[in-house]
């Protein structure tokens, strides 16, 4: 069954189906300001960055068009040119009554292997919403909004999307593709709820109120083997239970755990309820005793962050 607010405020769109380029086409649809043109900006900071990174410099062939239904997957983006203003804002839309539905299209290039941009490969696609999406300018994050955001997600169909998303259903289409209808509610949940695309199969436990979903994934798009998987999930699931008992009960929640195997690259970083870590992938397989201690102290580190992310 599928599900769609179809009235959201904002409602994006996401095509992965051509990964192993690492051009990736996004489009937003959005409320007019007013006849005056409709002002979006792209988030300068990361979160979890400590300099400002301006990844709009990884945004190119921007336009805007009048919204429908679904965008032309399979065309090239056309549209009417938008204006930049300074580094990081847009005009757009001008001479569309206030309210109406305006559409942003735009590519992103998504090669940078790191927990805070995107990246994508044949076999895996992760996104930071902060380096892929603008923002309405009279956008603020605050913790008490609920703006609903939905997205719809054009993926392949052997892949699943993994992240703090609600899943609101899914369609496979003829050409061997599934369109995933995903949503969240508030502004800052969004720009803080990171996204992957891969063939890993969640796994879930239970520690207390928390429901722990852990996806393991090569960036390589070697295997995983399923013994490495369920000690990451065991080792997981110690770390957090013991955290529980020395620091007290977070709450009620669903807390996604992310790891990229890589070729050596490391990295981690928090959300309110979730975790991105990357660590060489032979912190799994026993040849490196010291890389799989640094994998545990990593994934430890990130938990840590439920109880004081608010306030660093």
């Amino acid at each position: 069954m599928v599900t769609v607010m179809a009235d959201a405020p904002i409602h994006l769109w996401l095509d992965v189906t051509d990964a192993a380029s690492a051009r990736i086409r996004c489009w937003m649809d959005v409320e007019a300001s007013g006849p005056e043109g409709t002002v979006m900006a792209f988030p300068r900071w990361i979160p979890g960055s400590y300099v400002i990174r301006d990844p709009v410099r990884m945004v190119r062939d921007l336009c805007w068009s009048s919204s429908s239904e679904q965008p032309p997957w399979d065309e090239r983006l056309d549209g009417s040119p938008v204006k930049r203003i300074g580094i990081n804002r847009l005009l757009m839309g001008e001479g569309q009554p206030k309210g109406s539905r305006i559409r942003l299209g735009y590519e992103i290039i998504a090669d940078e292997l790191s927990v805070r941009t995107n990246h994508a490969t044949h076999a895996h696609a992760f996104f930071s919403q902060a380096a892929t999406w603008w923002l309405p300018r009279e956008a603020v994050l605050d913790r008490e909004d609920t703006t609903p955001i939905i997205l719809t997600a054009r993926h392949p169909t052997r892949w699943v999307p993994f992240g703090s998303w609600n899943s609101d259903g899914c369609e496979v289409l003829e050409d061997e593709t599934t369109l995933s209808h995903l949503s969240i509610s508030g502004l800052e949940n969004w720009m803080d709820s990171p996204l992957s695309f891969s063939e890993a199969t969640p796994i879930s436990r239970t520690v207390g109120d928390i429901t722990l979903e852990v996806t393991v994934v090569d960036i390589g798009g070697a295997p995983v083997r399923s013994d490495h998987v369920k000690k990451v999930c065991d080792d997981a699931e110690r770390i957090l239970a013991q955290q529980v008992t020395d620091l007290g009960d977070p709450g009620e929640g669903r807390y996604t755990l992310l790891l990229v195997l890589t070729n050596g690259e490391r990295g981690g970083l928090e959300h309110r309820w979730g975790q991105v870590s990357m660590m060489g992938r032979t912190a799994l397989t026993g040849a490196d005793p010291v890389k799989a201690m640094d994998l545990q102290s990593l994934i430890s580190h990130e938990f840590t962050h439920l109880w004081n992310v608010r306030n660093l």
